[in-house]
């Protein structure tokens, strides 16, 4: 396989075959929720032929803004959702918080198993969080892909918290899914990445993303695009809108865990093929579940 000379969307990654996961949204266009690329020549050959594919159209999620500029997709064409938090690994010095908080997990024993040995491990994991249903869908991966990396935490048979990384970038991976049982040892989850940071630097990698976190506006942010008088209503609302869901999606915490490993916080871009749509984003957050929790948020601080 030829090395890819740019970063995917998060939800993508590169592997050995050509592999696409999407649905059908109400609105009509495909929602390509994750990807894996063989090898593509550009930004822009890679969009064309997903054109070719979904001839009524695609939207996708967890964009850069160097991906987007370079395969020319026009701002019109997309929306700040989110941030991801991106921490360099070389030189990586561990935050005084997170070693605190990893030694309390210290008899934890931390493990690299394949994808296939992480499956049945995943899905004992999931029925105990999501006992009726995963709450929010197609914003992670719970089977990996055969290319992905999978590391667990574990004492005495019990599988404390799961991790699954996928590469978006010939030197940097992704954390596409962090799962911890709800009564592991605090720290758990500060132990596994610092183990997994320690991996992928020994091994050269440049970066380990953590993943988003919607609806909020990191105080120290990469730049983003100018932003019209519609995308900056767009964040305001965003920020309203975390405050009513926080009793059901702890954005909030989400955040506060990222931001104890000091990364460098990138905006992620909501992007339509040909053109974006409002309608797509609706339907959008209908076929994920995210916009269920919205009302059900609103519903209660209603109350």
């Amino acid at each position: 396989m030829n090395e890819p000379r740019f970063s995917l969307p998060l939800s993508w990654s590169w592997g050995r075959i050509d592999r696409r996961h999407s649905i059908p949204l109400a609105s009509g266009p495909a929602f390509v929720h994750s990807a894996v690329v063989a090898e593509a020549e550009s930004e822009r050959s890679l969009i064309d032929a997903l054109a070719q594919q979904y001839s009524g159209g695609f939207v996708f999620k967890a964009c850069a803004l160097d991906f987007l500029e370079r395969a020319g997709i026009r701002p019109s064409s997309r929306l700040l959702l989110a941030y991801s938090a991106k921490v360099s690994l070389a030189g990586f010095r561990v935050p005084k918080k997170v070693r605190q908080l990893a030694a309390k997990a210290d008899g934890l024993s931390i493990a690299e198993v394949s994808s296939e040995a992480a499956l049945p491990l995943l899905g004992a994991l999931a029925k105990e969080l999501f006992p009726g249903g995963e709450p929010i869908r197609y914003f992670y991966r719970l089977e990996p892909e055969a290319d992905d990396r999978c590391f667990t935490a574990s004492a005495d048979g019990f599988t404390a918290a799961i991790l699954t990384l996928s590469r978006y970038a010939p030197d940097a991976w992704h954390v596409d899914l962090l799962l911890r049982h709800p009564t592991a040892p605090p720290g758990t989850m500060e132990l596994l990445l610092l183990h997994v940071i320690a991996a992928l630097a020994a091994e050269g990698i440049a970066a380990l993303n953590l993943g988003e976190v919607p609806l909020i506006s990191p105080a120290q942010a990469t730049p983003v695009a100018p932003r019209s008088r519609r995308k900056n209503r767009a964040a305001q609302w965003g920020e309203q809108i975390a405050a009513v869901v926080a009793p059901l999606y702890n954005v909030a915490g989400l955040y506060q865990f990222k931001n104890k490993f000091e990364p460098v916080w990138e905006p992620r871009y909501y992007v339509g093929i040909p053109r974006l749509r409002l309608r797509d984003l609706k339907a959008f957050g209908h076929a994920s579940g995210a916009l269920a929790i919205l009302e059900e948020a609103f519903r209660r601080a209603s109350q």
